[in-house]
């Protein structure tokens, strides 16, 4: 009887640990990647191949890192430029380091692999953080909008972003997106929805240092603590369709600092 006890408690606990993570990623990940994955597994999961591209190459510098994709075709048209970021997250608060190692690799020069293939070993730990998706100007965006449809729903009547449009930096004050002709925007649950009451203020202790505005969560700048976790969304999906800015941002930074700050608080 106490056999099965235990393993009927295994099952559970397996049980809970899937559910939570199906949870936290929501199905908002770009098409044939997940979140988890590093500069590698893009590449393997994406089955890259060079007729198809323009140019490829591999970017780093010190605690970051981007892989760049040109002439990619996405949700049905071709894209103009793809940067995938990733990011050291055990390294990211540390008093912000500085970023003095530098590479790059073209991936479409053979001659590179070698040198290529070392370092790709050597950040293989750099976490997957977001995505922009830059479309020429005379993009159909309607079309690609009605392709992501398909995958992700319904889009959100608006969205919170604590991030300069665009780019991965981070603002004094968020900046609100409305559904309209030219915005759609998607979002899975916010912060608030993954973090126990009882923990809450260590996480705000530990989550302020992966912002460079730390007063955002403090109140400095308008925003406390639980405004902040009850509007950012742990991953988003921001398409604007405007006549000089053609591009989609996806942004998973939060769930990347959740699952960081997971492993210390909450495991």
């Amino acid at each position: 009887m106490k056999k099965w006890t235990i393993m009927i408690l295994l099952i559970c606990s397996l049980f809970l640990c899937s559910c939570s993570e199906k949870q936290l990623y929501q199905n908002l990940e770009f098409p044939g990647t997940s979140w988890e994955m590093n500069i590698r597994d893009v590449l393997n999961a994406l089955n890259i191949k060079k007729e198809d591209l323009s140019t490829a190459s591999i970017s780093v510098e010190g605690i970051s890192s981007t892989l760049q994709l040109e002439g990619y075709e996405l949700f049905g048209a071709k894209t103009k430029y793809l940067g995938f970021s990733f990011f050291d997250f055990t390294k990211f608060a540390e008093d912000w380091p500085e970023r003095n190692d530098t590479a790059y690799y073209n991936l479409l020069d053979e001659q590179q692999n070698d040198s290529k293939e070392r370092f790709l070993d050597q950040i293989a730990h750099h976490k997957f953080l977001g995505i922009l998706v830059t479309y020429p100007k005379h993009t159909d965006m309607d079309k690609v909008i009605t392709e992501m449809k398909k995958i992700y729903g319904k889009p959100l009547p608006n969205l919170t972003l604590y991030e300069d449009n665009g780019s991965f930096h981070f603002s004094p004050k968020p900046k609100e997106y409305k559904d309209s002709e030219q915005i759609k925007v998607w979002g899975s649950d916010c912060i608030a929805a993954f973090i126990p009451k009882n923990e809450s203020e260590a996480y705000r202790n530990a989550w302020k240092k992966y912002y460079i505005h730390k007063g955002m969560v403090d109140a400095e700048n308008g925003v406390t603590w639980n405004t902040f976790t009850k509007t950012a969304r742990m991953q988003s999906i921001l398409c604007q369709n405007e006549k000089d800015c053609k591009q989609l941002l996806y942004n998973s930074y939060n769930a990347c600092v959740y699952r960081t700050l997971y492993s210390q608080i909450s495991k």
